[in-house]
């Protein structure tokens, strides 16, 4: 019988099931590249971020809970990979929580930038109270600029990263319609296989064309 499949070679009839398997789960392994790209992606990030919280508290939050995120999307990448149902929620929700740190990190930054004073930096003093006095106002002026620029910049990033993260959460939730095509279509021992096979096992398996397992047969 089929689903003793495991205790025996595998016949071409056998062979034909994992080939449409496999064609069926293309979309799959397609999502979980782009998380597996997202996840590397907001570690490196997040790993900058954590050795600029050497000078920065808000900073360091940021790079730890970017790293948490990118530790979790590559872990539930590999779940995706397996055909476990519920590893396209927990992708979106992943990245929920990553647009969450990094609108508060946003936020954080806009108060800073609002409540502390522009710091003008007057150099050495030339001795001449009209020149310093210009200096001063030079100065003045060059700080509240970097101020509104920095404000700018954090509240800019709010709706791009709710833009990104909400789309990409999306894009997620778009896997599992397939999830459930392939539940439904896919012979309970394929299933088994996948969940409990290596996500390299699984990248190998998947870059073997379905003609070709067919013509295994």
């Amino acid at each position: 019988m089929l689903q003793h499949a495991s205790e025996q070679p595998l016949n071409p009839a056998h062979l034909r099931q994992v080939a449409e398997a496999r064609q069926r789960k293309r979309r799959l392994f397609r999502t979980a590249r782009v998380a597996g790209f997202s996840g590397w992606s907001t570690g490196i990030l997040g790993f900058a971020a954590l050795v600029g919280g050497i000078w920065s508290l808000p900073a360091l939050l940021l790079g730890v809970a970017m790293l948490y995120c990118a530790w979790s999307e590559l872990r539930h990448a590999d779940a995706l990979r397996r055909g476990e149902p519920s590893a396209p929620s927990s992708l979106a929700r992943n990245q929920l929580y990553l647009a969450l740190a990094l609108c508060a990190y946003a936020g954080v930054g806009i108060a800073i930038a609002i409540t502390r004073p522009a710091e003008a930096s007057l150099g050495t003093p030339t001795g001449d109270p009209q020149v310093d006095a210009m200096l001063a106002e030079t100065a003045a002026s060059v700080a509240a600029v970097a101020k509104g620029i920095s404000i700018v910049v954090y509240a800019a990033l709010i709706p791009g990263v709710l833009l990104m993260q909400g789309g990409t959460a999306l894009y997620y939730l778009g896997a599992r319609k397939h999830i459930r095509q392939y539940i439904e279509s896919t012979p309970p021992w394929i299933i088994e296989l996948d969940r409990i096979a290596s996500p390299k096992d699984l990248d190998h398996t998947n870059q073997q064309s379905p003609t070709r397992l067919s013509q295994a047969a």
